[in-house]
């Protein structure tokens, strides 16, 4: 991917963009390559009535039910855009491709632009088109769609037949935050899961952090650098 960044050299930019790296881990909803910790907790289902179009006579489904299929019709691999706006200004994005627990991915904050590549090996960082170097810490990488499927509480707000619009609630420990539970919106289409979105407040400034989803389960296989 190439991308092309502008240096804001205002303090204002500058919090902005710091702000904007520092949720990162929030966009890609709090990533890493090992599950989430189990634990269990009472599903509140509330049911909304939407109203089936006239041209689909089918019952809207079950709201955590049609969230868990259409997370799994993820489980062989897709594509991810996320990105997180910032009063109104795009402060970081990350354009990535999860494949079976590895992750490959490109990071755009301000002028910084970094590649990651996680995989059960290990991980590594570049600078685009430099040679890769392993690190220890996390990065902002893994996979972020595991961590929605169980939701505290999932409402069906809408339903045509094919496409249904989720509100779902988060403990905000899953999505890289803490303090009250967090709502997010989420997009299913013709059973898979193509969109999340929520806002939030962080030092002062108003957050929105969405994320779009692609399948690609036959995308090339995320290997190590030293693998083969």
């Amino acid at each position: 991917m190439t991308t092309t960044a502008t240096t804001d050299r205002s303090p204002r930019g500058g919090r902005r963009r710091d702000l904007g790296a520092a949720l990162l881990l929030v966009v890609v909803a709090a990533c890493s390559s090992a599950p989430a910790a189990t634990t269990t907790t009472a599903l509140s289902v509330t049911t909304r009535p939407p109203v089936p179009s006239e041209t689909s006579p089918e019952a809207p489904p079950d709201a955590p039910n049609l969230l868990r299929r259409a997370v799994a019709a993820l489980q062989d691999g897709y594509r991810f855009t996320a990105t997180v706006v910032v009063d109104g200004q795009v402060a970081a994005s990350t354009d990535g491709r999860w494949q079976r627990g590895s992750s490959l991915l490109t990071v755009e904050s301000g002028a910084a632009t970094v590649d990651y590549l996680i995989t059960p090996e290990g991980q590594w960082a570049r600078t685009t088109g430099g040679e890769w170097s392993q690190v220890e810490e996390a990065s902002p990488v893994g996979d972020p769609v595991t961590p929605i499927a169980e939701p505290l509480s999932a409402e069906l707000l809408a339903w045509d037949g094919t496409t249904a619009r989720i509100l779902a609630r988060y403990p905000a420990e899953r999505l890289g935050r803490s303090g009250d539970p967090i709502d997010v919106t989420l997009m299913v289409v013709d059973g898979v899961l193509t969109e999340l979105s929520y806002t939030f407040e962080a030092d002062g400034a108003q957050v929105e952090a969405t994320t779009t989803f692609t399948p690609d389960p036959n995308g090339p296989a995320i290997t190590s650098p030293s693998a083969p």
